[in-house]
């Protein structure tokens, strides 16, 4: 069945179509909680907020933009109501692929070696986590998913020098965070 057919009759109460375009869009959703959150716990408990949302207002979803990218806002706005509400709590269980990204290789037979990489992970953990919502977002699609500044616009429905904005302001977060790690 066809993305838009599933769409119309989810609008018009058939809880089937709506599971249906859900599971379709399940994967890629949590993904992005992923993203925003670093763990997989706070990623599922986000993704579900999405989908409840997703289910009270989809009678509102007019299809000016494509569902995937309506999706995309909503998860977005759910993690920055979170971080609002919560105080922007610390996030534990930060992923090794955003550590990896910034490290190259690990000797595990160097003890002194493999702490001062987990000091660096606690730190990368840390600078990361001190990002809002949107520059953590958009540093996440742009360096762990390779999306282009124009992909993430389309996807969060804001303007490309917005991306470029927030993205510059993230890197600069993350390398002051981490220059002292760099210089001590």
């Amino acid at each position: 069945m066809q993305e838009t057919t599933l769409i119309e009759k989810a609008q018009q109460g058939d809880t089937q179509a709506f599971r249906t375009l859900m599971e379709s869009y399940q994967q890629q959703v949590f993904a992005f909680a992923y993203d925003l959150t670093g763990n997989s716990m706070d990623a599922e408990d986000l993704t579900q907020e999405v989908f409840i949302k997703v289910y009270h207002s989809l009678g509102s979803f007019e299809r000016k933009a494509k569902f995937g990218t309506w999706l995309y806002r909503i998860t977005l706005n759910c993690r920055i109501n979170e971080t609002k509400s919560k105080n922007a709590r610390l996030r534990k269980n930060q992923t090794d692929l955003e550590a990896g990204y910034f490290l190259s290789g690990c000797d595990s037979e160097n003890p002194e070696k493999q702490t001062e990489q987990s000091l660096f992970r606690d730190k990368l953990e840390q600078a990361l986590n001190r990002l809002s919502p949107k520059e953590r977002a958009i540093f996440s699609l742009r360096h762990f998913n390779e999306m282009k500044l124009e992909e993430i616009a389309g996807k969060l429905s804001i303007s490309t020098g917005t991306v470029k904005g927030l993205h510059f302001r993230a890197i600069r977060k993350l390398q002051k965070a981490l220059a002292a790690h760099q210089n001590g």
